[in-house]
């Protein structure tokens, strides 16, 4: 009796022990019986929305990101002085779109990403519909590309082949080639042009 109360012992811890080997796979359904097996959280609410985390830009940057690195890498808030969702890309936040852009500016102004990854207009990067011209440094482009600036260098070209500017007119091919040991350009102007 002792022997089989004994082996009885055994046989249970055994199978504790195995057991407590196999892996379990388990999903979460939240109003919803039978969850995704593909994913571990499977929410089933028609009625009702779901909130993430809310933070302040002081809280999400100052408080919560001195304690992310690269293993957080897809965690997302919601920022509340910013009105954004942002997610953590294992080094950094970064903003999340609604799935459309909007910002401000005004009609021909190009579209840039400014401050606090808002869209912004602005005249200095201007297209004119109408004529087809890009204006850099002026909303009134005269030419198809039309620089307007207080720089030293108005245009810099780095190309690393042969020809630095080709340009075609009417089927006849013009080149401007860079002077020899230099990046600067000899434009030759035909008589009579």
């Amino acid at each position: 009796m002792k022997n089989n109360f004994t082996l009885l012992k055994i046989s249970c811890l055994l199978l504790l022990a195995l057991l407590g080997f196999n892996t379990t796979f388990a999903q979460i359904g939240i109003d919803n019986e039978t969850p995704n097996p593909n994913s571990s959280l499977d929410l089933g609410a028609t009625d009702r929305g779901m909130l993430p985390n809310r933070l302040t830009t002081d809280e999400r940057i100052n408080i919560l990101q001195a304690n992310l690195g690269p293993d957080e890498k897809g965690m997302w808030v919601y920022d509340t002085d910013q009105n954004l969702y942002y997610f953590w890309d294992g080094s950094q936040w970064v903003a999340m779109s609604s799935g459309s852009l909007s910002g401000s500016g005004m009609e021909g102004q190009v579209a840039l990403w400014g401050a606090a990854n808002a869209v912004t207009g602005t005249d200095d990067f201007f297209w004119d519909t109408e004529y087809k011209r890009l204006g850099i440094g002026t909303k009134f482009p005269a030419a198809a590309l039309d620089i307007d600036n207080d720089a030293d260098i108005a245009l810099k070209i780095t190309n690393s082949g042969n020809y630095a500017i080709s340009e075609y007119l009417v089927g006849i091919e013009r080149t401007i080639n860079p002077i020899s040991g230099t990046d600067l350009l000899q434009l030759k102007v035909p008589n009579g042009s």
